[in-house]
């Protein structure tokens, strides 16, 4: 130990690995670490300083061997600890490491890294946010096979749409929910059964082009040829209703079942998906006003018909 002239204390060792150096100077208590080792042309250097404020811990290398501790050292990362602005991070490989309890035979638990992200470390598969394990507000899957999910055990708040966990999503400010495209547009939505309490289609003018008046007979000849059938789903058990619709045939390659081309919905991808009700519910209509032209035009005659019959009847009982 030697007593410098300006009043510091201060202990060096040094050995063919190592050089090291603490000393009590200005007030705080610096520890120094330099390798005696060349490492691909750097020696590493550590420097670790104790004083009124808090703790800095430096780390990094110099270009030769530093035996007075005083050679020029490149700073790779530090670690900062004190009063007012807390822990700060900053390096390749400055994190804070949670290595689990002593039940723990290997580490367990996550590493926080100089971003502020959350990675797993050891064996640990999820991390939480709750007030214990057993009444956890949200868990987050971080295992790098993906097996675990991320929960949420409460009602979840994204600006004015809610999502509790209680199967509801919620339009808080009442306004609607639109599920939409990222290039545009609406999204397709796949469901079960459906229960609504209106159904409206858009249908404005303002958004239509090549509008043309329907030949409804045409489309009551399409309604026409369609096949009805009766079944169930394979998925259905012995106690659901039968079902009556028209089939889209995505089984043969010569059509069992007529259903024109015009009715069938297909995905993205061009597969055949099911039926388009929205056409033909349209096309329905143009065959009900089909029939009420026949049924029109079949009131006529009976009504000519009729005063026909009157007029004879009237010669007769002149």
């Amino acid at each position: 130990m030697t007593i410098t002239p300006d009043g510091a204390y201060k202990s060096t060792y040094f050995d063919g690995m190592v050089g090291l150096q603490s000393s009590v100077e200005s007030g705080a208590i610096v520890y120094k670490y330099r390798s005696m080792t060349n490492n691909n042309g750097q020696y590493l250097a550590y420097d670790s300083v104790i004083n009124g404020q808090g703790l800095d811990l430096e780390a990094g290398y110099t270009s030769v061997k530093d035996t007075t501790f005083s050679n020029p050292k490149t700073i790779t990362g530090y670690v900062v600890v004190n009063a007012n602005d807390g822990i700060t991070l900053h390096g390749d490989d400055q994190q804070i490491t949670f290595n689990g309890t002593s039940a723990d035979t290997t580490p367990k638990g996550v590493i926080i890294t100089p971003y502020g992200n959350i990675n797993p470390n050891g064996t640990q598969n999820i991390w939480y946010v709750g007030n214990n394990m057993s009444m956890k507000t949200a868990s987050f899957g971080m295992d790098s096979s993906g097996t675990y999910n991320i929960q949420f055990n409460r009602s979840l708040d994204i600006g004015n749409f809610n999502i509790n966990t209680y199967h509801t999503f919620t339009s808080t400010d009442g306004a609607p929910i639109h599920f939409a495209k990222g290039p545009g547009g609406a999204a397709d939505i796949y469901a079960g059964t459906v229960h609504y309490d209106s159904l409206v289609k858009s249908s404005l003018l303002s958004v239509k082009k090549d509008v043309q008046k329907a030949d409804t007979a045409y489309w009551a000849q399409l309604v026409n040829s369609i096949d009805l059938a009766t079944y169930q789903y394979k998925s259905d058990d012995s106690n659901s209703h039968i079902r009556l619709s028209s089939i889209v045939d995505d089984v043969n390659d010569t059509k069992q079942w007529r259903l024109p081309d015009i009715f069938i919905s297909r995905d993205e991808n061009g597969k055949l998906n099911g039926v388009d009700d929205s056409v033909l519910l349209n096309a329905t209509l143009a065959t009900v006003q089909e029939q009420q032209k026949e049924i029109d035009q079949l009131n006529g005659h009976n009504m000519e018909l009729e005063a026909r019959l009157n007029k004879l009847e009237a010669k007769l009982n002149g």
